[in-house]
């Protein structure tokens, strides 16, 4: 997972390839939000990123790297981010 769009789009496949619809009856990721994942690139806040890790039973923390490292400028950080979620 690199993105807020692949987190949920891992949330739905955990949940059995669900619509987004139904992602956010589950984990009250309001259906606004969702749209500006998915239309304009919008990083998930951390609190939706909580909500998501639970469904995915993995530390929230993973989850917050990645959406933090979607709003960095700053190349080598956001690399040093992606290490964290992602090791080589």
């Amino acid at each position: 997972m690199k993105s807020s769009v692949d987190i949920l789009d891992a949330v739905s496949k955990k949940l059995g390839g669900v619509s987004d619809y139904r992602i956010t009856q589950i984990t009250r990721i309001s259906s606004d939000l969702m749209s500006m994942v998915r239309k304009k690139g919008k990083p998930l806040p951390p609190s939706d990123c909580k909500r998501a890790a639970a469904v995915l039973k993995v530390d929230p923390a993973i989850l917050i790297a990645i959406v933090v490292a979607e709003r960095e400028d700053d190349q080598e950080l956001k690399k040093s981010l992606y290490r964290l979620v992602q090791p080589q």
